[in-house]
């Protein structure tokens, strides 16, 4: 099934079976277009489908039920108005917004986010990511209306939401915010849920596993030294390669030295592990970077 929209809006309604055949199809809505599906029962999407362009899908009345594969390209949105349904898989990587009225889909967005992450793989079931699979610096973040904005409606890709939405996109490891960069701000986030033992993304939990600490670190570190360029210099330090105090004092060299110093040996190891280095090159530096930490200890 193929609906192409270029600058227009589109209603389609009534139940049944009727968005995607087994082959799939394409749902384009480009141009700030609205595609809108409602109805009194469910309609369902099988095979593989995408949502491509700049608009907005709404999924309105009666809720979607997919059962196969929905890809959200980037700059798309994908909106609920109708509550949450997912039994397939969405490859996220625009937006996506659940409204609702009583029971916050909060629970269910993250465990299929969490899911889908799949050990970082990002290929997993549920909601995961191909934009992000391969990637060291990029993820699913979520979060509700409420924990990001204070005055609605409020702007989420290309939906107005209210304070009662759960939104996740297509982001960076420790973009808190998720306002598409890695900053201070989202440190701030990091660090109260650190101290205070919270949990969730906006609260610096960016590997879903239900506690923030030093490898959520090692996620936002690597992300912000790619965003400003120091990430060569930050595995040269903690390796060991270059100990020397040129560019130590770069903002993000120096969070990576401080982290290093606050966790130790088991930050230094998941860090190397988990940045985009040829696998021969961290595999060198694993091996030697237990020796590199005793030597550093008697300087």
């Amino acid at each position: 099934m193929d609906l192409d929209l270029r600058g227009r809006r589109a209603l389609v309604a009534g139940g049944g079976s009727g968005i995607g055949r087994a082959g799939g199809g394409r749902l384009s809505a480009a141009g700030g277009s609205r595609l809108r599906f409602t109805g009194s029962a469910p309609f369902s999407m099988s095979g593989t489908n995408s949502v491509s362009g700049a608009g907005l899908i709404e999924i309105g009345n009666g809720a979607l039920s997919n059962v196969g594969t929905l890809a959200v390209n980037p700059g798309a949105t994908l909106l609920y108005s109708a509550p949450f349904a997912n039994a397939g898989t969405i490859d996220l990587n625009g937006y996506l917004v659940a409204d609702y009225s009583t029971t916050s889909p909060l629970a269910t967005i993250r465990a299929q986010i969490a899911s889908g992450y799949a050990g970082g793989t990002w290929r997993g079931p549920g909601i995961n990511s191909s934009a992000s699979a391969g990637q060291a610096n990029r993820a699913v973040g979520y979060a509700t209306s409420a924990e990001l904005f204070t005055t609605f409606p409020a702007a989420f890709g290309g939906a107005n939401v209210d304070s009662t939405a759960v939104l996740a996109k297509a982001t960076y490891y420790g973009d808190a915010n998720l306002d598409g960069r890695v900053t201070f701000d989202d440190y701030v986030r990091i660090d109260t849920g650190f101290n205070q033992q919270l949990t969730g993304w906006v609260n610096g939990d960016f590997n879903y596993s239900g506690n923030v600490n030093f490898d959520d670190y090692v996620l936002i570190d690597i992300a912000f030294n790619q965003q400003n360029e120091t990430l060569s210099r930050a595995i040269d330090w903690i390796s060991g390669d270059d100990r020397s105090g040129s560019g130590r004092t770069a903002t993000g060299v120096k969070t990576v030295i401080d982290h290093f110093e606050q966790f130790g040996a088991s930050y230094g190891a998941a860090f190397l592990a988990a940045v985009p280095e040829p696998a021969s090159i961290g595999a060198m530096a694993l091996a030697t970077f237990g020796s590199l930490l005793r030597r550093r200890r008697r300087i």
